[in-house]
């Protein structure tokens, strides 16, 4: 699925709907970066985030926490930059929401989601692919994603050769989603 252009006078733009009654999967188009820039973005940040102090490389989605939780002052939000280099990541899922502000490879990337439920998947394998959608992002483009909690996810490039995203990710409650105790004591003592 490409991204809606059904208004030319705002951002472009595409809503999933779950097929679990959760939060719908939104992904909106910002604006438009130079031919080669994502790329050349994308190699900055790696490195970057690479020598940071709170770097963590899992997932084929290389992180670094930016700002993290302040429980003692109610405060549960945390910023994180991640990477999905060119061989994109596996599907994974989160407890709590995501959303992200983002900037394509040079050569585009794929952003593919399944909002199926577990129990719908444990009842029916073909569940998970019957639930998923994809959404093509143009090369070089900036743009935002926000989908609900237990969202299965895999972002890859368009085209081979290129790194598929950079992304800086706000997690608006890292106590969110139905955490599980070990989790949970991760993130209260600052290590989630």
């Amino acid at each position: 699925m490409g991204i809606a252009q059904g208004r030319i006078d705002t951002f472009p733009s595409v809503s999933l709907p779950s097929r679990s009654g959760g939060l719908p999967v939104e992904v909106t188009l910002i604006g438009q970066l130079a031919i080669g820039e994502g790329d050349r973005l994308i190699a900055s940040v790696s490195a970057m985030q690479a020598r940071h102090p709170r770097h963590v490389d899992a997932l084929d989605e290389p992180s670094a926490r930016l700002g993290g939780t302040d429980l003692s002052r109610g405060d549960p939000t945390a910023l994180y930059s991640f990477v999905v280099g060119e061989h994109g990541h596996p599907f994974h899922r989160h407890a709590g929401h995501r959303m992200f502000t983002a900037v394509a490879g040079s050569g585009g990337a794929r952003l593919c989601f399944s909002t199926a439920s577990q129990e719908r998947i444990e009842a029916d394998p073909d569940g998970f692919a019957q639930a998923l959608e994809c959404v093509d992002v143009p090369p070089d483009a900036m743009f935002t994603v926000r989908f609900g909690g237990g969202t299965w996810h895999r972002f890859v490039p368009l085209a081979s050769g290129h790194p598929a995203l950079m992304a800086l990710s706000c997690h608006s409650n890292e106590l969110g989603g139905g955490l599980s105790p070990e989790l949970e004591r991760q993130v209260r003592a600052g290590d989630g």
